[in-house]
């Protein structure tokens, strides 16, 4: 009887505002069931999908004839501004070549180029990562990373990438006569349903040891740009994956659809097309015994949270039996033009991924340990001192240590960021600073790797404040 009602309420309304307000309106439905709870759920997603709505955003980084095909008056959303002369968008700059498959581009082998002002090259496998073979050499871990253009690094030179971070990091880490490769295979425009049939493609091509695969809160939003192209394409493009195929045909979208019409109808599809995606992911890691990890990315965006996508992305993540690495609060401590390259191109900038590395890398040294390779002691860890002097200038200050009984120890009280207030660590709060005072204390009491001297040069204090909770 009840579902007859909802479905009723639906029709007449095309909304859940009066469903929702029938049920906490009625006596006999408690605020706290699960059926207000789902609806709750849902209201709070479908919120927080149309404040990550993209406009086109992703469209125009492809082909910059699009910028403003949403909205013909040239008004952009937020802080939005149109690409100064000269910038070229991706798919005009030469970088890439089509394919009239379900991955509809693939990156130009052997690049040597600048773009927009940075370096991108590619191997002669066409990938923007160092060239490396097939067949995997002798006394070599492989990870594999698939991801879209946050991870290919869009607007960032190539060696600024964090999947070039994390390689350096490792190999730096890792025990003699072992080396680390991570094999970059992200392209941009990535879809979810492109990463599944690219990690179908590639995935068994390299003996990887781990794979890593990106996801974010913007995914909807690639997933919507991309069958939109594959729905108009001419001639027709074969779709490869049963649940998108049913997800389109649910949704009633056809060709003759307007860009707004088109996502509209595929709206309260999202969670049907992430799941097929991470069911998929799942399959594939078990059919290749390789095991697979999501890498969950903050939005590069705006500096917005998106919290219930964010759960979303988990909860599938753990129905698929599908290992996570969260680095949802890796800007945390950046404002937004630290973190993004610019308002025209709003991806992660340098900074930006080198704070994405820092998050993965503290959650790596928090586990201890890669899927068959240990990480070994703490203490090794030989930090890093190369964000820009903008990052270490933002209420922090650089440790002075003494090396007398093999710990550290402040000359001086010297201020840091709140978020770093940590009891072990004999902090204490002063105004809107933490001041940290005369104490001597091993790196062992710390996230392992982080000796104090450089606490500064963590972009995200607080990963490092929640990381020390765990030691």
């Amino acid at each position: 009887m009840l579902r007859q009602i909802i479905q009723s309420l639906i029709v007449r309304g095309g909304s859940l505002l009066p469903v929702s307000i029938f049920l906490l309106t009625s006596a006999w439905i408690a605020p706290e069931s699960r059926v207000v709870k789902m609806l709750l759920g849902r209201s709070s997603i479908e919120k927080e999908l149309g404040q990550a709505e993209t406009r086109g955003y992703y469209e125009s980084i492809l082909d910059a004839s699009k910028l403003l095909h949403r909205d013909p008056s040239g008004n952009l959303d937020d802080d939005t501004q149109p690409p100064p002369p000269g910038w070229i968008p991706f798919c005009a700059a030469g970088l890439v070549e089509s394919k009239q498959t379900h991955l509809l581009w693939r990156l130009r082998p052997n690049l040597d180029a600048r773009w927009n002002g940075t370096s991108f090259h590619s191997n002669s496998l066409g990938y923007r990562t160092p060239e490396v073979t097939l067949k995997k050499p002798p006394h070599v871990y492989r990870i594999l990373v698939f991801g879209s253009s946050n991870t290919m690094g869009h607007g960032v030179d190539d060696g600024a990438l964090y999947p070039r971070l994390l390689e350096q990091w490792l190999n730096e880490r890792v025990s003699t006569g072992l080396r680390v490769e991570v094999v970059n295979l992200s392209v941009a425009g990535e879809s979810p349903s492109r990463r599944l049939q690219r990690l179908r493609e590639e995935g068994g091509r390299y003996q990887a040891d781990w794979i890593l695969c990106d996801a974010s809160p913007l995914d909807h939003a690639l997933e919507e740009d991309h069958l939109e192209a594959i729905v108009r394409a001419s001639p027709p493009i074969e779709m490869p994956f049963e649940y998108v195929r049913e997800a389109l045909l649910r949704a009633g979208v056809t060709a003759a659809d307007s860009p707004d019409s088109f996502r509209r109808k595929l709206r309260g599809e999202h969670e049907a097309l992430l799941d097929g995606a991470y069911a998929g992911w799942s399959e594939e890691s078990n059919r290749l015994g390789i095991p697979l990890s999501l890498v969950i990315l903050p939005r590069a965006d705006r500096k917005r949270q998106s919290p219930v996508i964010a759960e979303l992305i988990r909860s599938l993540a753990r129905r698929h039996g599908l290992d996570f690495l969260d680095l949802s609060g890796a800007f945390d401590g950046l404002e937004l033009e630290q973190f993004r390259v610019s308002a025209w191109d709003r991806h992660p900038s340098a900074l930006g991924h080198r704070a994405l590395f820092h998050a993965l890398r503290s959650e790596l040294l928090r586990r201890g340990t890669l899927p068959g390779l240990p990480l070994g002691g703490a203490a090794a860890d030989p930090g890093d001192g190369n964000l820009p002097e903008a990052v270490l200038s933002r209420g922090r200050s650089i440790l002075q240590r003494m090396s007398g009984d093999g710990g550290f120890r402040l000359q001086e009280p010297i201020e840091i960021c709140p978020d770093l207030i940590e009891d072990r660590l004999d902090l204490r709060q002063t105004g809107e600073v933490a001041r940290l005072h005369r104490v001597g204390f091993h790196v062992e009491q710390l996230l392992p790797a982080v000796a104090v001297a450089n606490i500064d040069m963590f972009p995200n204090g607080d990963g490092l404040h929640r990381a020390t909770k765990h030691r």
